[in-house]
């Protein structure tokens, strides 16, 4: 019998976000990534983010954020 993985994730949701969507974060000036959330902060607003390039982007606002997959199944680049 398999065993179950446990979600460590201990916040459901943000603003709508969840743990694991790949999401693109508009920065002020202009620059944009291409992530998914890997940590969420309720209390401020915030997540943490990595790209799809490897790059760990941590205490984000979810403001800048727009949801482009939400994850219900494995997916590669």
């Amino acid at each position: 019998m398999k065993n179950k993985k446990k979600n460590k994730a201990q916040v459901e949701e943000v603003e709508g976000f969840k743990h694991r969507d790949y999401v693109c974060y508009t920065k002020r000036n202009g620059e944009t990534y291409y992530a998914y959330i890997t940590a969420l902060y309720p209390e401020k607003k915030q997540c943490n983010m990595t790209t799809t390039d490897g790059k760990v982007l941590k205490r984000y606002g979810v403001k800048s954020l727009r949801l482009l997959w939400r994850f219900h199944s494995i997916f590669w680049f």
